[in-house]
C-alpha cells in the first residue's frame, strides 16, 4: 500500500462514530428490510473494528454493547449474549471495589448498560432467571447514576422493549 495523505487515526475515529450512528438509525427505523438489517449488523461491527484501532477500553465496551443490542433487535440470542458477556469482561479489568478505577475513563452508566445488555440477551434466550437477576442489577446500577440526564437516558433505555420475540418482560 502506498502513502496516504490523510490522518488515519482521525479517519478511523470518524468512521467509528459514523457507523455507530448508522446502526442506531437503522435500529430506530420502523420497517426494516432484510438489507436494512444486514446494514445494521455490519455498521455495528464496523464501528467496533474502527474503535479497536483508535479507541480505548471504554469505546470497545460500548461497541460490544452496541453489537449485543443489534443482535437482540435481530432476535439472535447466541450472538447477543456473547457480545454482552464481552462487554462485561472488558469492564472487569477496570473495576475496583464497587466502582471503576480512577482514570479508567468509564462512567457510572457503563456498568449499568453492561448489566442491561446481559438482562436483555438472557431474556431473548428465554433464560428468565438470569434475565431477572441482571435486570435487577441494571435497575440498581441505574438508580445510582449520579448525573440526572445520564440517569434519565439509561432508565428510558432500560424500559425500552421488547425484550424477547414475544415482547415479554421478565
Amino acid at each position: 500500500m502506498g502513502e496516504t495523505d490523510f490522518n488515519k487515526a482521525a479517519a478511523n475515529r470518524h468512521f467509528a462514530v459514523a457507523f455507530n450512528q448508522l446502526a442506531w438509525e437503522l435500529m430506530s427505523q420502523a420497517n426494516r428490510t432484510r438489507t436494512d438489517e444486514d446494514r445494521m449488523r455490519y455498521a455495528a461491527y464496523a464501528s467496533a473494528m474502527h474503535w479497536s484501532i483508535v479507541g480505548t477500553q471504554v469505546e470497545m465496551t460500548r461497541a460490544e454493547w452496541l453489537i449485543s443490542r443489534v443482535h437482540c433487535v435481530l432476535h439472535e440470542p447466541v450472538e447477543a449474549l456473547r457480545h454482552a458477556q464481552r462487554c462485561m469482561q472488558i469492564m472487569e479489568a477496570s473495576l475496583e471495589g464497587e466502582g471503576f478505577k480512577e482514570g479508567s475513563g468509564f462512567k457510572d452508566f457503563d456498568l449499568a448498560y453492561g448489566a442491561e445488555a446481559m438482562a436483555r440477551a438472557h431474556a431473548l434466550a428465554g433464560q428468565r432467571e438470569q434475565s431477572d437477576e441482571f435486570h435487577k442489577l441494571a435497575q440498581a446500577l441505574g438508580d445510582s447514576i449520579a448525573d440526572p440526564e445520564d440517569k434519565k437516558i439509561f432508565m428510558g433505555d432500560l424500559e425500552a422493549g421488547p425484550w424477547n420475540p414475544q415482547g415479554e418482560r421478565f
